[in-house]
């Protein structure tokens, strides 16, 4: 009924009144479609930039545990009649 009051206020043609709801739908879709791609694009970058630093930690990581192995073992954990070789840890 307010539909039809509305129509009758407006001056509008039926036709006109669909036509704009049209427009009107089409507009928000193209919106939204916008919204949404700009949000999966966003969540992408983030996402991508989080593994990279995330990788890139556990690589110092490594990297660190490495080079103690490659230093031998401290001292303190070696029986004190144990000899190593040079060769074992280089």
């Amino acid at each position: 009924m307010e539909a039809m009051r509305s129509r009758h206020e407006t001056g509008k043609t039926e036709a006109e009144i669909e036509e704009e709801f049209e427009q009107k739908k089409q507009d928000l879709q193209a919106n939204l479609q916008d919204q949404l791609s700009n949000t999966v694009k966003t969540f992408i970058e983030t996402s991508t930039q989080d593994v990279v630093e995330t990788v890139e930690k556990k690589i110092k990581e490594w990297e660190k545990r490495v080079r103690r192995f490659r230093q031998g073992p401290p001292e303190r954990l070696l029986p004190h009649d144990t000899v190593i070789s040079d060769g074992l840890w280089q």
